[in-house]
């Protein structure tokens, strides 16, 4: 557990040691959306491949693993929860992204939800989650919202425009998050970018109306 501090006496200033890995890119998300980069209270530094030879071979030490971020007040931290909550607490975003205990709780069952990557099972339990709601947890965003957009971020970019659909209210969810005000200017200076979407198409398929071909009689 975190020790809660005086959001006053929060100074951290890390470096934030990421790869081409799943929790590499969430934490780079997280990031960039509480605006740390922005503010300079943490840098990104994506290791190279030569740097990620030496650290296997162990002849240099960051953390055990990445994603890992390493502040002068709390050490190294190379854990994805540890990690996501203290950059949550250094943005004062911790009411809105974290909550109360119980939904805390239901946060940290997140991470775990593709531990055996993206699965059709988990696909299914989103999109019945998200069929009458905006958000995974709560009338707002959460963490969960950036753990799971993050995971899925990949596994969409992947698809054609008829695929993307296929869990429609999945893809009205995932296509929302990537608007909201923050994560959209991100994505779109950044090399990651949108997912292609197109809002009235979501919206047809959720109604159950198909699109008339024009050219035929």
């Amino acid at each position: 557990q975190m020790c809660i501090r005086d959001r006053y006496q929060r100074r951290v200033h890390g470096d934030l040691f990421i790869s081409d890995n799943q929790e590499s890119f969430l934490a780079y998300i997280l990031t960039n959306y509480l605006q740390l980069v922005k503010i300079q209270k943490v840098n990104i530094i994506r290791l190279s491949q030569t740097t990620l030879r030496s650290l296997g071979a162990g002849q240099i030490q960051i953390g055990s693993r990445l994603p890992c971020l390493v502040t002068g007040e709390d050490g190294v931290h190379d854990d994805i929860e540890r990690i996501c909550t203290t950059l949550v607490w250094e943005a004062y975003a911790e009411k809105v992204l974290l909550g109360d205990s119980e939904q805390q709780s239901q946060v940290k069952s997140y991470y775990g939800k593709f531990s055996s990557g993206v699965t059709e099972s988990v696909l299914q339990e989103l999109n019945i989650r998200l069929e009458t709601a905006s958000f995974l947890l709560n009338y707002n965003i959460t963490l969960a919202d950036i753990i799971v957009f993050a995971y899925l971020h990949e596994y969409f970019a992947k698809l054609d425009l008829q695929e993307r659909f296929k869990y429609v209210h999945l893809a009205r969810w995932f296509n929302h998050i990537q608007h909201l005000p923050g994560l959209r200017d991100f994505l779109l200076e950044s090399k990651t970018g949108l997912v292609n979407f197109k809002r009235d198409l979501v919206a047809e398929v959720g109604t159950g109306k198909q699109k008339k071909d024009k050219k035929s009689k």
